[in-house]
């Protein structure tokens, strides 16, 4: 056996039992492998003087008999077969934005997208729900900014269901933006009136927005009525998109009562007239902590929350 050939096995033995760490941390950053991140870097770390060690010593195995040339043969499939699923990987991966990536999930066997911290697009003009769902996502180093601050337009919601109207407002936001987007869409559903507002909860307040005058709408709707059935609820479709068109939306909601005259000045909306479940007091006249605990929106985000972080 020649110097050279001796060395290349000599490195090989040395090095290639780290080759294996490498090609198990590459996947990770193709957006492929169920490996933390910390993982793969220490893979790729202690694992990229392995995989010259593995290309070393394959050759070298062509010398030694009989076996040699087998194993060889063996490793360098192998070798491929790795490198080409890690391509594969990489031609799944997701567009090149700072706050998400791909992993690969345990159970689904598939992958999912995950964001990170970054910049995320807030898909609306009302400032209410962007400082709602801004407190919510702030401790995890997510920089919330709005379409409104953006100049981008709000789309007409023509679905027919919260999910669909929160899903075509994410996506508008999210290819204008070219970042990934969140959209609200939320509302108040009272049972006497067959789930009215519902959808059209924020036209029931006109153009001008004007709240106190959509609280006296529904005052009157419902004493109209007849009714002794003042129960409701809030409910919330949140929907995450990104701009390949990919969207995903969770739902949340809040059961309560409605209470006439309006109580409190601490939220926005129907806050006012609205006492969740087990309390005494609107949501108006909660501290903004304890309203984010039990909100359909917190209801929602929570969901989010488990798949996307």
């Amino acid at each position: 056996m020649s110097g050279g050939f001796s060395a290349a096995l000599f490195f090989g033995l040395l090095f290639g039992p780290f080759g294996p760490c490498f090609l198990a941390g590459f996947p990770f950053f193709s957006g492929g492998a169920d490996l933390s991140p910390g993982f793969s870097f220490l893979a790729l770390f202690a694992g990229s003087p392995g995989l010259f060690g593995l290309f070393l010593f394959t050759p070298g195995l062509v010398f030694l008999r009989p076996r040699g040339p087998v194993l060889a043969a063996l490793i360098t499939v192998l070798l491929i077969i790795d490198i080409d699923l890690s391509k594969n990987n990489a031609s799944g991966f997701l567009p090149k934005n700072d706050n998400f990536f791909s992993i690969r999930d345990k159970n689904m066997g598939e992958n999912v997208r995950k964001l990170g911290p970054g910049r995320l697009v807030i898909a609306s003009h009302n400032d209410g729900k962007v400082k709602e769902i801004n407190e919510l996502l702030s401790p995890l180093g997510i920089e919330a900014v709005s379409a409104k601050k953006l100049g981008l337009d709000d789309p007409e919601e023509t679905g027919t269901t919260f999910a669909e109207n929160a899903e075509l407002k994410a996506l508008a936001a999210a290819r204008a933006a070219d970042l990934p987007s969140l959209a609200d869409d939320s509302g108040l559903a009272v049972t006497a009136l067959s789930g009215a507002p519902g959808i059209f909860s924020a036209r029931w307040a006109g153009e001008s927005r004007d709240f106190n005058a959509a609280m006296k709408k529904v005052e009157s709707a419902l004493f109209d009525s007849g009714t002794e059935d003042f129960s409701a609820k809030f409910v919330c479709a949140l929907s995450l998109a990104w701009p390949d068109g990919h969207t995903e939306t969770f739902e949340g909601e809040v059961k309560g009562v409605l209470c006439f005259p309006p109580r409190g000045n601490k939220g926005f909306g129907y806050d006012p007239i609205f006492v969740p479940d087990g309390y005494h007091v609107t949501f108006a006249e909660m501290e903004p902590d304890e309203k984010h605990d039990i909100s359909h929106r917190a209801d929602a985000f929570r969901k989010l929350m488990k798949a996307h972080f």
